[in-house]
């Protein structure tokens, strides 16, 4: 005979191998389907209702005589070869039912195949738990409580097997190979139950060696086989388990497809309208210097984003082992020549939660919405936090497949419900039909016409082969277009998509059932319109509580003989639909189920095995009934919280697997307790457990989840546990003892009451998202102008109308200015420049930090122009007279005595300690040449700490440009004509926090022989700079993380102007070489009066010249 210690290890390695098994199935339809979680709950209850059907015949033929519990262990060995046998036939599934490589079979006809697949295997595997509890339950020390030993032990072999398989997938072992292992474990078990104390060990290392050898050298060549057969006429390159999927990279007549769980992922060597998604996409953005393209590389999008010269462009896939597999090929998709290019890896929604970069465009990879996988990423939250990620007035774009024709009405829902989750997150949204499908484009400023998208192809001299600008006009404003917003607009009761609530899935399975005319089925139309199912599914929730709860039984019995059955089909039930909730959530807040799919399910098994274990320690105090009620009490009240468990594993990832360890654990004690008070028919207990809890998980999968919701679906769980759950607490109350009266009826409380939260107050928080945001506040532009610094200054903001946030925001516009006017002016005697000047030599001062940055950024300009640009300059502008008429030129004693008196470098100067020390001379400084645009810095912080994003401010010739216009569009910035008044030379779109300076000589000047002489001095000679440049126009905007004082654009581009009008074109690029984000115009005089220009390259393709005007790119090569 056996001893008992042989039984329980039996039965942990038959549970190891039954759940490491059960995880390959699952994986495998994962690949099958598309990741698709629905398929997993219904093959789960497949597998589930076949263990239930193997134990139930098990058990009948043992008590019948017709099968002996002494072939157990023959049986085991039976199984250890049928599950790796499975695993090809299970792959080639899309095949067997007539689909094609990268397209997905239906869902019943694909789950009935899948579950007929499995039969062998899933009824084998209960009839060997039956058969193992009969044999233990006749070795001596066995009797009653050998089926509560043998779930124990069972769930803790799962528990390893869980942990067995997700090893082989760190390893990387293929899904035969690692089957393969599980069936060497359940031949180990096979030899543990069938051998001696002596024999056991020797039994099972020959068992173990010879499934080593049968399977290891059969394994590859059944790799390779079932491969051929799903990919017919492809040559297979690769295949790799990674934690997101199977990914299978195929060729064909020398074009490469990558494969992702089935699904056609793309290909690096075609790309099918690409060009017309990326360049779409990124003309939506008046200047896209930051993007994010997730799963851009295998689309295509690279090289058409390069073409629109972003600064940085971050390409997101969705793990490194793509790099691995395609090699080369993905390598040059990513141009190395491209410094902005840089390819990463991971979640798209944890990249948009934790981005280190706020981005002008961000591009998601779209979809067709088949999974919860993928409508996480078609869903307001996921909407809400790409805006987050987003810079003001940034462009989320995404492309969805589909077709032209709306005659389907589940197709028009699908993209009537992607349209209102972006509304939810954006207020101007727009869904373009494209030939290739469709574009979602959503942006929390207006978006632009077909006409500006067209001049913006030119502007930016964009290069397409399936994409002309003549095409935009046609996706915008032709008879597709306008079919496709009427057809939308005739939808007005769609719902938008939330995580926990994927309505898209829904409507997208419903297309996936229409006919070719349109026609859905009974099924169909339940999708369609899930919220009038919502009733009478709840209904029959609670009925079936009811009817499993009340039944009658033999009144004077003490515990009704039909109650241990019932609580056990009602345990597994709700435990299994809760499991395939919480494996739903893990899917929705990790983006990824199947490499965690085997944890997860050892999580519950853990649970299980922890609360049959926690039964047999508190039985003796609380009894078998009272047990029962506490075990359907904790279902309920799980099933009641589910919703805010689902909508905090958003934040909290490992909610979902903590809440899958106690399901487990409810579940385990729950069937315990059961099994104790069925007196010696536990095999029948396990049957029901089986039964139900392959009901809810099909129904959960296939019924609940899409037509209520997850958090819906958990109250309409909490409505059937709960009448089981009061039942079985009042019979426990009434036949146990104190303790258990109070363990009742604080179980029943508490499940009441998180039940009548969960109805008083709604989902929980998920259902707190936002459907859809009201339209835009109406906004006006309020607008002041003063003398600021000696000059005129004007400040535009655009605010909500209606309010004083305009009228607050000039006012700290321009308490700014002048607080700036007042530190930095050398025409007031209370400024920190006139303290300065009164200093003797040698001593020292505290100034005011506005002033230490200014005279910062002026120090930089110094540097950079190698000294030309000076702000201790005054003691020689103090020389010449402005007049603009004739003068004399300073006596060159006096000028030599000016210039002994100018230099930075005389003087001590610390800007983080705000300390200025003088130097021989005196300190007379001029701070003109970088106050004006430090002032408008200022005064454009003052009232973005309002919440004012777009605003305009101009002081003099100083120019700066926050967000966007009233109508959305950019600022646009006009270049004076420096020789004809009240004309402009140039005029060039304004990027949000961009800053415009003009220096001159045609203001300011005096006449010398006739010779005009801008006020303009050079530090190093002291004399006017009278050259060919008539004028120089600095556009500045600071790289992204700029250090101090970089990051000050107004007073870069001030003094910027200055020094380049200074040194002029030929000392341009050096100047310009330590201002990222800078760029240059000069206009210069040409023969005959004629004004031409000479511009660097990054402002070549933006500024816009008036007509007669010859341009010139300032190339680096030329200028020094």
């Amino acid at each position: 005979m056996i001893p008992p210690r042989r039984f329980a290890l039996a039965f942990a390695l038959f549970g190891a191998a039954t759940l490491a098994l059960q995880a390959v199935f699952l994986r495998e339809m994962l690949a099958v389907f598309g990741g698709s979680e629905r398929v997993v709950g219904a093959v789960l209850g497949g597998w589930l209702l076949l263990g239930g059907l193997g134990s139930a015949l098990a058990g009948a033929a043992v008590a019948r005589r017709l099968l002996l519990p002494a072939a157990w262990p023959v049986a085991l060995l039976v199984f250890a070869v049928l599950g790796p046998a499975t695993v090809p036939f299970v792959r080639a599934l899309p095949r067997l039912v007539g689909v094609e490589p990268g397209l997905l079979p239906p869902f019943w006809a694909g789950t009935a195949a899948a579950c007929a697949a499995l039969a062998p295997a899933g009824l084998l595997s209960g009839a060997l738990f039956a058969l193992g509890v009969c044999a233990w339950g006749d070795a001596p020390g066995g009797g009653e409580r050998a089926a509560g030993r043998a779930y124990s032990w069972d769930a803790v072999g799962c528990v390893a097997g869980g942990l067995l398989l997700s090893a082989a997938l760190g390893f990387g072992l293929p899904s035969g190979l690692t089957a393969a292992l599980a069936a060497g474990v359940a031949a180990v078990g096979a030899a543990v139950a069938a051998g001696g104390r002596r024999a056991a060990l020797p039994a099972a290392a020959a068992a173990l060696l010879l499934l080593a050898a049968l399977f290891t050298p059969l394994g590859g060549a059944v790799e390779r086989a079932s491969l051929a057969f799903v990919y017919p006429g492809e040559e297979i390159l690769a295949r790799r388990e990674i934690p997101s999927g199977q990914v299978v990279v195929t060729r064909r007549q020398g074009q490469t497809a990558v494969y992702t769980d089935g699904r056609f992922a793309g290909s690096p060597d075609v790309h099918l309208r690409a060009e017309e998604v990326a360049h779409l996409a990124l003309l939506h953005h008046p200047d896209p210097r930051r993007v994010l393209a997730a799963g851009g590389v295998l689309a295509g999008w690279t090289l058409p984003i390069l073409q629109h010269r972003p600064e940085v462009l971050d390409l997101l896939e969705a793990d490194a082992a793509l790099r691995d597999l395609l090699g080369e090929r993905l390598a040059g998709s990513v141009p190395g020549g491209a410094k902005a290019a840089s390819l990463f890896f991971g979640d798209v929604r944890m990249r948009l939660r934790a981005s280190p970069v706020a981005y002008d465009v961000v591009l998601l990879p779209g979809g067709a919405p088949e999974t919860f996988a993928q409508a996480r990423l078609l869903s307001a939250e996921c909407f809400q936090e790409a805006r987050a990620a987003l810079r003001p007035g940034g462009v989320l774009a995404f492309p969805v497949p589909g077709f032209r024709s709306f005659q389907n009405r589940p197709h028009r829902l699908v993209l009537a419900s992607i349209r209102a989750s972006l509304r939810a997150a954006f207020p101007f949204v727009r869904v373009l039909a494209l030939e290739s499908g469709f574009l979602c484009v959503a942006s929390e400023a207006p978006l632009p016409s077909a006409a500006d998208l067209a001049r913006r192809w030119e502007v930016r001299g964009l290069k397409a082969r399936e994409l002309v600008p003549e095409a935009i006009g046609s996706a915008y404003h032709g008879p597709a277009d306008r079919r496709l917003a009427e057809a939308l607009d005739a939808e007005p009761g769609v719902r938008p998509t939330l995580d926990d609530e994927p309505v898209v899935v829904g409507y997208q399975s419903a297309l996936a059932e229409a006919t070719a005319d349109g026609r859905v089925s009974a099924w169909g139309r339940m999708l369609l319109d899930p919220a009038g199912a919502r009733g009478p599914v709840t209904a029959v929730a609670m009925g079936l509580g009811l009817v499993l709860a009340l039944i009658p039984g033999r009144r004077k019995a003490p515990a009704p003989p039909g109650i241990p059955f019932r609580a056990a089909f009602l345990a597994g039930l709700a435990g299994l639909a809760l499991e395939v909730l919480w494996l739903d959530g893990y899917q929705i807040a990790r983006g990824t189920l199947y490499g965690e799919i085997g944890v997860l399910l050892a999580l519950f098994m853990a649970g299980a095995a922890g609360g049959a274990w926690l039964f047999g320690r508190a039985s003796a105090r609380l009894g078998a009934a009272a047990s029962l009620g506490l075990g359907l009490s904790s279902l309920a009240a799980l099933a009641a919280g589910s919703g805010w468990l689902l909508a905090a594993g958003a934040d909290w990832p490992f909610l979902p697997a903590v809440a899958n360890l106690l399901t487990g654990s409810a579940v385990g004690w729950a069937f315990a307790a059961a099994a104790g008070l069925a007196s010696g028919r536990a095999g029948l207990v396990y049957a029901a457990d089986l039964a139900g809890a392959a009901l809810g998980s099909v129904l959960t999968a296939g019924l609940l989840v899409p037509l209520l919701g997850l958090p819906m679906s958990g109250a309409a769980l909490a409505l059937a546990c709960a009448p089981a759950a009061i039942r079985a607490s009042w019979l426990g109350a009434r036949t146990g003892g104190p303790v258990a009266r109070i363990v009742c009826v604080a179980a029943v409380v508490v499940m009441l009451v998180l039940g009548a939260a969960k109805f008083l107050r709604g989902s929980g928080p998920g259902a707190a998202v936002a459907v859809s945001l009201p339209p835009p506040p109406p906004r006006e532009v309020a607008m002041e102008g003063r003398t600021v610094m000696g000059t005129f200054a004007n400040a535009a903001l655009v605010a909500p109308a209606g309010t004083d946030l305009g009228a607050r925001g000039l006012a700290a516009a321009f308490a700014a200015m002048d607080r700036a006017d007042a530190r930095l002016s050398d025409y007031r005697d209370d400024s920190d420049v006139a303290r300065l000047r009164a200093l003797p030599d040698g001593a020292s001062a505290t100034i005011d930090p506005w002033t230490a940055e200014a005279l910062a950024v002026a120090a930089l300009v110094h540097r950079a122009t190698g000294g030309a640009f000076d702000p201790t300059i005054r003691p020689v502008r103090d020389l010449y007279r402005f007049t603009g008429r004739e003068e004399p030129l300073p006596a060159p004693d006096a000028l030599s005595r000016a210039l002994a008196r100018v230099g930075l470098g005389r003087h001590a100067f610390d800007a983080a300690a705000c300390r200025f020390a003088v130097g021989p001379g005196g300190a007379d400084l001029d701070l003109g040449a970088v106050g004006k645009g430090y002032a408008n810095d200022r005064a454009a912080e003052a009232v973005e700490a309002l919440g004012i994003r777009d605003a305009l401010f101009t002081i003099g010739g100083e120019v700066l440009a926050l967000g966007v216009r009233l109508d959305g569009h950019p600022w646009r910035i006009g270049i004076r004509h420096p020789l004809e008044r009240g004309r402009l030379a140039a005029e060039v779109d304004a990027r949000p926090g961009e800053a415009f300076s003009t220096s001159g000589g045609y203001e300011r000047f005096f006449l010398h022989g006739g010779v005009r002489q801008p006020h303009v001095l050079d530090a190093l000679t002291g004399a006017p700079v009278a050259g060919a440049s008539e004028s120089v126009t600095v556009l500045y905007l600071p790289a992204a993380g700029a250090a101090r004082p970089l990051h000050r654009a107004g007073a870069v581009a001030d003094a910027l102007a200055t020094g380049l009008m200074i040194v002029g074109p030929g000392g341009a690029a050096r100047a310009l070489e330590g201002f990222p984000g800078a760029e240059a115009v000069f206009l210069l005089a040409g023969p005959g009066g004629a004004l031409r220009a000479a511009a660097t390259p990054g402002a070549v393709g933006r500024v816009r010249f008036s007509e007669g005007i010859v341009l010139e790119e300032l190339r680096a090569a030329e200028t020094r």
